[in-house]
């Protein structure tokens, strides 16, 4: 089953591209699939319960490059 997470451009701090274990570089991101294990998008966003989380689309580098291309 997939689901959709709206972020809003004014939300988003950052966005990049990790390598795993997620605890190398954030103990508090919420993992949304099996990041650890992969190479993976981490996005740090201003509002919600957690400000930073960690997922694995197919291609991370192109998923970060399209969403940069949006949001700037």
């Amino acid at each position: 089953m997939t689901k959709t997470m709206v972020i809003k451009k004014e939300d988003l701090i950052s966005i990049d591209i990790f390598r795993p274990p997620v605890i190398r570089t954030s103990f508090w991101a919420l993992k949304l699939d099996l990041a650890d294990f992969c190479e993976h998008v981490g996005i740090k966003r201003k509002h919600g319960f957690f400000t930073r989380l960690r997922f694995t689309p197919e291609n991370p580098k192109e998923f970060v490059a399209k969403v940069r291309e949006l949001f700037t």
